[in-house]
């Protein structure tokens, strides 16, 4: 892991990415927190993804179309 290791902060320790993983989630949340901007809601790792490279991951871009579209499909109702 050490070899893997970027940088390290109050956040945590990043890693150069190496394998590709499919998760599923709950909900995406905006948040200050994390670098991202965004968290998963009780996610789980589905299953390893050897047949994907690490250039086809996901980007944050994604995240946020990904974010915004759970609101379309089930669109805040006031009180």
């Amino acid at each position: 892991m050490e070899q893997m290791r970027v940088s390290m902060d109050d956040e945590g320790v990043f890693v150069k990415p190496s394998v590709v993983v499919e998760a599923t989630y709950q909900e995406i949340q905006e948040t200050d927190e994390y670098t991202s901007g965004y968290a998963l809601r009780v996610p789980k790792i589905v299953r390893f993804r050897p047949d994907k490279k690490i250039e086809e991951i996901d980007s944050v871009e994604k995240l946020h179309r990904l974010y915004e579209m759970q609101y379309e499909r089930h669109p805040f109702q006031s009180l």
